[in-house]
């Protein structure tokens, strides 16, 4: 991550997955974002031309919701069909719109993220 000198080394923190979506809406700025998942933060970045990431935002697990756009998949729009928002409850200001390539992907992340959100309540839950 070019543009931030991130701390992201902790004993109690584990790497979950990452990946590329082609679409991430954030302060209403659209662009190809990586998701990059952590038990206990979700951290967004660009994805530049070159190939290196820019720092777009972080999401505490213990601060975020996440809501299905289209939970019955019935919408026209394949885009809407995999689009999902998380939004951090303690920041008005960070809400994302994440479209997914597929409604099964959409799925898949919004199971992971909730059940990091879960463990950050929870810590014994597994």
């Amino acid at each position: 991550i070019v543009d931030k000198n991130l701390k992201l080394a902790s004993s109690d923190r584990a790497f979950i997955k990452e990946h590329d979506f082609k679409k991430i809406t954030f302060n209403n700025v659209t662009s190809k974002s990586r998701l990059i998942l952590f038990n206990d933060l979700i951290l967004v970045c660009k994805v530049n031309k070159n190939g290196t990431m820019s720092y777009r935002c972080e999401l505490p697990t213990d601060s975020i919701v996440v809501y299905d756009m289209s939970p019955d998949n019935k919408s026209n729009s394949d885009e809407k069909n995999g689009t999902f928002s998380v939004i951090r409850t303690d920041r008005r200001d960070i809400k994302l719109n994440i479209v997914a390539s597929s409604p099964a992907e959409k799925l898949e992340w919004i199971q992971l993220i909730n059940n990091n959100v879960s463990l950050s309540f929870f810590p014994g839950k597994k």
